[in-house]
């Protein structure tokens, strides 16, 4: 059983890791957002049996909430596309592996507690997405490079807090201080969960 969920979870890794060489290719036939709306549409059909199944997943569809991040989260497609679309892959990766770095510094600035062994963690991350990266060639545009990092703050704002969380039709992690009953971030509720 253990190997399968190892073959899976590399599998998924590989997928994930031909995001940005897929997006670059397609990009020289299609323009950022018709390969953008592409995904999505084909991404709302895998999804649609699983999440119109059950009601509580359902009831997520009339959160203005949820809605809103939605749409941010296809904007920020939107935009690391159009940035792909002046950049090199491997300068992509390296802006894209700061994305770890980005959310537990927020976490850190909104109060979160982060441990040593996730501070760590990111600074692996980070040193990783820099030796795969390399050293970047002269295909990229400040333009690109800023679509790039403007597209990490759009994704880092889909993740952030919403300002009521009571009114979420879920029921949120709950923090172990009394005095704030609710995760701040979805970094913190993946490590009291122990995701991380």
């Amino acid at each position: 059983m253990k190997s399968i969920a190892f073959l899976a979870l590399a599998l998924a890794g590989v997928c994930w890791g031909l995001g940005f060489p897929t997006g670059k290719l397609i990009l020289t036939q299609a323009q950022a957002a018709h390969m953008v709306l592409l995904r999505f549409a084909v991404a709302a059909l895998a999804a649609a049996p699983f999440a119109l199944r059950r009601p509580e997943v359902r009831a997520l569809f009339r959160s203005p909430i949820v809605l809103a991040a939605g749409v941010l989260y296809g904007v920020a497609f939107l935009v690391q596309f159009e940035g792909l679309a002046h950049v090199s892959v491997t300068v992509a990766a390296l802006l894209v592996g700061a994305m770890p770095a980005l959310i537990a510094v927020s976490a850190r600035v909104l109060g979160e507690k982060v441990s040593k062994a996730s501070w760590a963690g990111v600074a692996a991350a980070t040193l990783g997405a820099a030796l795969i990266a390399g050293k970047p060639d002269g295909a990229s545009s400040p333009w690109g490079v800023a679509l790039s990092i403007a597209a990490l703050f759009v994704f880092l704002a889909c993740a952030a807090r919403p300002p009521r969380p009571t009114r979420w039709p879920f029921r949120p992690c709950r923090s172990s201080s009394p005095r704030r009953p609710f995760c701040r971030s979805p970094w913190s509720c993946m490590a009291r969960r122990g995701s991380i």
